[in-house]
């Protein structure tokens, strides 16, 4: 098991601060904002030192994630566009924004090895997908093809051959669900019977063999903690 140290925060703006996503060598944090009055996509050494604005328009933009080379963050926009943010290095300046081939997607996240991003589908269907850089959006599975609906934030495995997500059931039960990367049948790992848990609607983190998700409260600033193994 591993016991938390004392939570430092980082973020000090009284605007809310969202979506935390670590950068690969543990220096960096890109989240979005909604400090200016839209949510815009930051990034902040851990230390809560060197903070940088990398959105500034008429537009909402959500759920940063770091690749894993720390060079790229995704994200996508309140018209669910997908756009990556690149920088030559890791001491280089962060160059405008790209706009990916994804029209409805949500959520992207990181396959291990940099090459795709899966993401969730919010328009034009319901479900989850994937995207090849340099190819074509993919639709692994979605409401049309399964018994789910509301399929949401995909995570990947360590391993880069499964992809985790939350999806409701013909019941109206909330669980966390696996599918292979390369497609198939889902399968159900976590189910949310319990109404009283209150489940909050936001990614479920795979880590370690474990999953972590928010239960009841939700906090509008950026803390970190030191795990201390025991």
């Amino acid at each position: 098991p591993a016991a938390g140290g004392e939570a430092r925060r980082v973020t000090r703006d009284p605007g809310d601060d969202f979506s935390p996503d670590f950068s690969p060598d543990g220096r960096e944090i890109a989240f979005h904002s909604v400090r200016t009055g839209l949510r815009q996509i930051y990034v902040i050494n851990t230390d809560g030192s060197g903070e940088r604005q990398l959105t500034d328009d008429a537009n909402h933009h959500f759920n940063p994630a770091f690749s894993p080379d720390g060079l790229h963050i995704a994200y996508a926009d309140a018209a669910f566009a997908v756009y990556l943010i690149s920088r030559a290095s890791l001491q280089a300046p962060w160059e405008a924004p790209e706009r990916l081939p994804i029209d409805t997607g949500y959520a992207p996240r990181w396959s291990p090895d940099g090459t795709r991003l899966a993401y969730d589908i919010r328009e034009s269907g319901d479900g989850i997908g994937t995207y090849q850089m340099g190819d074509r959006p993919h639709v692994l599975i979605s409401a049309a093809t399964s018994d789910l609906q509301f399929l949401r934030w995909p995570e990947w495995g360590a391993d880069g051959r499964t992809i985790y997500f939350r999806a409701v059931d013909e019941t109206g039960i909330l669980g966390v669900y696996a599918i292979a990367a390369s497609g198939g049948a889902p399968r159900l790992l976590i189910q949310f019977d319990d109404a009283s848990m209150g489940v909050f609607p936001s990614p479920v983190l795979a880590a370690n063999g474990m999953f972590y998700f928010a239960i009841s409260e939700i906090e509008s600033d950026i803390y970190v903690m030191d795990l201390v193994t025991e």
